[in-house]
């Protein structure tokens, strides 16, 4: 009686070396039983162990797949390849999705093409930004915005990164990083606009003087850029010792809610110095229309 065949097309042939397949399952077994079991026994975190139950789990599906792999490699019946063949793509599927799942992206892939052209956008911006913050000679605006846009550029490239590399550190890191703190550069160069506004137009028009805002914003910035900072290296160290990065995340979203939380008042002095102006303008509108009578 023959047996029952699978009902997917499989590759019957090896084609990784069998010194290969040997060495790459001999690594796995040596680090899953060596290294990794006697760390989870006496490891007390929950978190950590979490994490190193996900490596765990990354390479008994590693070496399930070589070991049939080295069975396939090495079999003489037909059959016993064909089936052998086919629990090996399965566990390859397995292997591939323990993999994904446990990325420092959580089973997802940052884009490709649209990480691709913020990093193309940001990368003409600050070509076009030297060459304006030049032609201007607004050093501060021009330093300000020439930072903030350098990390915008750094963070969306180092997410292009990652699309190849789920699990380097450096790319997740940077891309984290950069991206986080590019806009305290960029709302310190708004504040220079504020204030030489107030310079241009006149200090009736806006609640605070020049000075003030880049005083109260730029502490308020370093304010918001040493939480972030913090929370990032907290969340990278608590990361390479695999451990749960909440606490570093959390520092960092207190930062990014205290960001927020001046930034957001922002709009409000722009409003202001705008309706002031209206007035103004319409204030001189009726005296002239006055004056003419």
């Amino acid at each position: 009686m023959s047996s029952t065949l699978p009902s997917v097309s499989v590759e019957t042939a090896v084609t990784i070396p069998i010194a290969t397949i040997t060495s790459v399952y001999a690594s796995a077994s040596s680090y899953y039983y060596s290294s990794l079991l006697p760390v989870m026994k006496t490891e007390t975190n929950l978190d950590a162990n979490v994490s190193y139950s996900n490596i765990g789990d990354e390479l008994q599906a590693t070496m399930s797949y070589y070991s049939l792999l080295e069975v396939q490699a090495t079999a003489t019946d037909p059959q016993v390849i064909v089936s052998v063949a086919a629990e090996a793509a399965t566990a390859s599927e397995v292997m591939n999705e323990i993999y994904k799942s446990n990325t420092m992206y959580e089973g997802k892939r940052p884009s490709l093409g649209g990480n691709l052209a913020l990093a193309i956008v940001f990368g003409l911006m600050l070509v076009l930004q030297a060459v304006f913050g030049i032609m201007t000679k607004q050093w501060w605006f021009f330093v300000t915005y020439m930072c903030g846009i350098f990390l915008e550029v750094l963070g969306y490239s180092s997410r292009v990164w990652s699309h190849y590399n789920l699990n380097n550190f450096d790319a997740y890191v940077m891309q984290f990083v950069c991206i986080t703190l590019a806009p305290c550069f960029l709302m310190a160069g708004i504040y220079f606009i504020l204030a030489q506004l107030t310079v241009v137009m006149g200090q009736a028009f806006s609640i605070l003087r020049p000075m003030q805002y880049s005083l109260i914003f730029i502490i308020c910035d370093l304010i918001s850029i040493v939480l972030q900072a913090a929370g990032g290296a907290m969340a990278a160290i608590e990361l390479s010792d695999h451990k749960s990065t909440r606490s570093g995340s959390n520092v960092m979203v207190i930062g990014l809610a205290y960001q927020g939380l001046y930034n957001g008042s922002v709009p409000n002095f722009m409003v202001y110095f705008l309706l002031q102006m209206l007035y103004f303008q319409k204030t001189v509108w009726f005296q002239d229309l006055f004056q003419g009578i």
